[in-house]
């Protein structure tokens, strides 16, 4: 099966249940071809969230904020994606679902690994996963405008996100937003 059949089987389920966007698939593939990172690195955008589906309670599907019990429960969902998927996709595939959560500034998880200790496909899922839920309606907030969403990029940057990382996505996505209103 090739990704597009794979993506095209798979993506209303995706976005339905992981809350992702049509547009993180958009931008999986111009990260990857501008970052180098291969077709592995697409369909792991796409499915770095994957081990929410395996969380005891599923507290994801909650229309509240998570309580702290919950959000520990989530914070596993990347070594349960991690496991899931390691017959599926290739390694830069693997570091993107399994190092996302992970923080320039070494404040994420699930390692607290800091700048270039954070494989480049972690650090480059966590920006176009940021910008996509940020720009997504949740139960518990509204959706951000494009404005706000990459002012907020920009904010993170050298904290949360790769500052090289929130440069090219600036830089290559404003546009996108832009012609959207």
């Amino acid at each position: 099966m090739t990704l597009d059949e794979l993506l095209e089987e798979n993506e209303i389920w995706l976005v339905g249940l992981l809350g992702h966007t049509p547009n993180l698939r958009r931008w999986a593939a111009q990260a990857a071809d501008f970052w180098g990172l291969g077709l592995d690195f697409e369909l792991a955008v796409l499915y770095h969230d994957y081990g929410r589906l395996f969380v005891p309670g599923r507290p994801y599907l909650r229309p509240r904020p998570l309580t702290q019990e919950e959000q520990a429960a989530m914070k596993t969902h990347v070594v349960i994606g991690y496991r899931k998927l390691h017959s599926r996709i290739g390694r830069v595939g693997l570091e993107a679902v399994l190092y996302h959560h992970e923080r320039w500034d070494g404040q994420g998880y699930l390692y607290g690994l800091s700048g270039q200790e954070i494989p480049l496909a972690g650090r480059v899922c966590a920006v176009l996963d940021a910008l996509d839920a940020m720009l997504a309606e949740r139960p518990y907030r509204p959706a951000r405008s494009w404005v706000e969403a990459l002012g907020e990029l920009e904010a993170g940057s050298g904290s949360q996100f790769d500052p090289a990382v929130v440069r090219w996505a600036l830089a290559s996505l404003r546009l996108e937003g832009v012609c959207r209103g």
